[in-house]
């Protein structure tokens, strides 16, 4: 999976998991089926260092442009940022990539909040 840029969906795995959230709601499930149907596929990847934050936080985002977000998904996410799981990829990337992506993580964070 590749990752080439900064923001929530600038990832390979993001992409992924937005289409198949996409597909799943306009076939008629809400964002909560849509979800568990995700995390369920995704199981594996989800103890993933690295998949697994890409993973919560997508759905994060996603759920939210739905109009909700579940105390779990919520919950996890805003630990995600809190506590920097996820990224060693941006710190490998130099200190403007992951000073870029903090700031996109800090933002989603105040939108979770919110």
């Amino acid at each position: 999976m590749g990752t080439w840029n900064t923001g929530i969906f600038d990832d390979d795995l993001a992409m992924d998991i937005k289409a198949e959230f996409e597909e799943a709601i306009e076939e008629g499930l809400s964002a909560k089926e849509a979800t568990a149907m995700i995390l369920e596929a995704y199981e594996d990847e989800l103890e993933d260092e690295d998949e697994g934050p890409i993973i919560y936080l997508a759905l994060a985002v996603l759920q939210m442009e739905k109009g909700i977000i579940e105390k779990s998904i919520k919950n996890k996410a805003l630990y995600i940022i809190e506590s920097g799981q996820g990224l060693d990829r941006w710190k490998e990337a130099g200190k403007d990539g992951y000073e870029k992506r903090l700031m996109v993580l800090n933002e989603l964070k105040d939108k979770i909040i919110e």
